[in-house]
This record gives structure tokens, sequence and C-alpha cells, in this order.
């Protein structure tokens, strides 16, 4: 398939942000500065896309005025992880000036498709990836934010389903392979004994997709456990909805790294700010735009979190929400 065929397929139409065309870009304003953002599923506009619109936002808030100072594009790769790879080196062939990667999968394709372009990635642990040297300084031509808190977040994840209901003992645990191996074996060894619980995979292999979101599920109902939790790999993002759904037809709590979980149905969430962290990959092409070498700015941490609660769903699911957890909760939907 041509490029421009592939940019039309996957950018719905090759229509731009703000309803400008891909290929309008020649009739900008030769000072407009290009930039590329690209999520692996669903559309990129600022009515659908809260973190796209948290990102724009504060590029106004730093004096960007579209169609003048900037021209955004906008890609998704509409679920089709297969055609990724395919999709980051089309658009690294139109030449933007930087380009904003949402998620590990699409991270993962522009990285191997330059090493010259700098890339702002939002992904789940950049050093156990392979993009980045280290948190402080990324090297090469990339920089963004960590949405991976540590391997002690898995354990406060345990912590707060088991605070529903102690009798939860086995868990299953939502991880691509790459984290599993790369962080979830320091859990099994150091938490899960103290805990008193068995963490339970198997890890999603590649390609993840729908099809491997149910059998995955469908594996861990058959060893019995009590519960799911869904960590902060890109894939549990892109698929919150789906993990919600399988929960309910299992009737098991689940707890996501994603508030999206808990609004599609899902039991809790216990998720970092990600609009604010959209924000600061935002002020990191600034930088970038400014002069900036991407691999001299640190990677941004996540260090708020919040917890949202689904009460309708514990009541299906014939649970009692504690109260001291309600009281801590920043949102509880009814």
């Amino acid at each position: 398939m041509r490029r421009r065929e592939l940019l039309t397929l996957l950018c719905g139409g090759g229509a731009g942000i703000f309803g400008l065309q891909i290929e309008a870009s020649a009739q900008t304003p030769t000072t407009a500065r290009r930039v590329a953002f690209v999520v692996s599923t669903g559309p990129v506009n600022q009515r659908e896309h809260e973190f796209f619109r948290a990102f724009v936002d504060e590029l106004r808030n730093l004096g960007y005025v579209e169609g003048r100072h900037l021209t955004l594009e906008g890609y998704s790769g509409e679920g089709r992880f297969d055609r990724l790879a395919e999709l980051a080196r089309s658009i690294v062939e139109t030449g933007p000036e930087v380009i904003v990667a949402a998620t590990d999968p699409v991270a993962r394709a522009f990285n191997e498709a330059t090493a010259t372009i700098p890339l702002v990635v939002a992904c789940s642990d950049p050093v156990a990836l392979g993009f980045a040297q280290s948190m402080a300084r990324p090297g090469g031509n990339i920089t963004g934010i960590a949405v991976y808190a540590g391997p002690v977040i898995l354990e406060k994840y345990v912590e707060i389903i088991r605070e529903i209901d102690p009798r939860i003992l086995r868990i299953g645990v939502l991880a691509q392979k790459l984290s599993w191996e790369k962080h979830h074996d320091i859990i099994l060894k150091n938490f899960a004994d103290r805990l008193g619980v068995q963490l339970i995979g198997p890890p999603l292999e590649p390609p993840v997709n729908e099809e491997e979101y149910r059998r995955v599920v469908a594996v861990m109902a058959g060893q019995r456990v009590q519960a799911l939790v869904a960590d902060l790999s890109g894939a549990n993002f892109t698929y919150a909805e789906l993990i919600a759904e399988l929960a309910r037809a299992y009737r098991l709590p689940a707890l996501s790294a994603y508030a999206r979980h808990s609004q599609a149905g899902g039991l809790i969430s216990y998720a970092t700010d990600l609009q604010e962290q959209f924000r600061r990959m935002a002020g990191q092409v600034d930088r970038i735009l400014k002069g900036d070498r991407p691999g001299d700015l640190p990677f941004h941490l996540p260090t708020r979190f919040r917890l949202v609660l689904n009460s309708k769903t514990a009541q299906a699911l014939g649970l009692t929400i504690p109260p001291n957890l309600l009281a801590r909760a920043d949102e509880v939907i009814e």
C-alpha cells in the first residue's frame, strides 16, 4: 500500500485537526511549526479525546496559535496495531518537526522508525521498553511522560481491591509480556507472600488485541481468580472498556490504572492525572521547538493519583464499599 493511501485510511479520510487537511500543511505560513499527534485507537480531536484537548489547551497557554505558529496533524491507528509500524514510517516520511506518540505500541513504532525526529511519548516505562537510557537523561531523540510509578504501585492496587473484600486471595494481573517480565516478577517475589495473595497471569502476548484480552481473561477465570487488576500498560488504556465488559461478564471486581475503566462500568480506578501529564508533554514540545534537545529533557513521572469508585458496579457484584475507602475517593460513580 502506498504511503498516501495508508495515511488516508488511518487518518479518517485525510482529515487533520481543526478541519485542516493532512495535505494542507504546505498552505500554512512558512513560520508554522509542524507537530504530529498520534494515538493507537479512536478519534483525534478536542471533543472526543480528552488528553489531546489538554495538550492543545496548554500549547495555546504557551502562546501557540494554530495556523500561524503551529500546524497540528492528528493520526490514529484505529486499533490496527499490526499497521502501526507502517503508519509510523509513513508519518516520518512527511517530516514533522516533532512527533507526539501516545501509548507503548505507538511509541515503539516511532522509536523504530526514526532516530532523528524528536519524539515526545507517553508510555509505561521508557527504560524498561528500551526507549531511554535513564529517566533523567533519556538520550537520543526521545523524551515524554512515564506513567509507570514503580513496582510498588501494583502493591497499592492489590491493597485497594482487598480493602473492598479481604477474602480475595487470587488476583489476575492484566499486563503485557514485557511489563510482566520487567516488573511483576519483582512483585511476585517481594510482595505476594507478604500480602498473602497469588498474582496470576498469563501475560498479554503480542499482538495485543481484543481477541488476546478475551483469551487471557478466560484463562484467568479458569484458574479461579477472584479479581482482576489492569496495570499501566498502554494497551490497558486502549481496551479499558473491554476490560470492564469482561469483568462484568465473569462477575469479577476489577481495578484499572485508567479512570475510563470505572467510567465504563469497572469497579475501581486508581489513576494518574493524564490530562496534567499531557499538559507537561505540551511543555516539552515547546522546549524542543525552541531548540532544546529531547534527550536532555527528563521524562516526567506521575505524582498524583485519583481514586474512582463505581458504586453501581459494586452493588451488582454484591460488594459493599467500606466507608473509609469512600471517604478517600476522588469520585464515586452512582
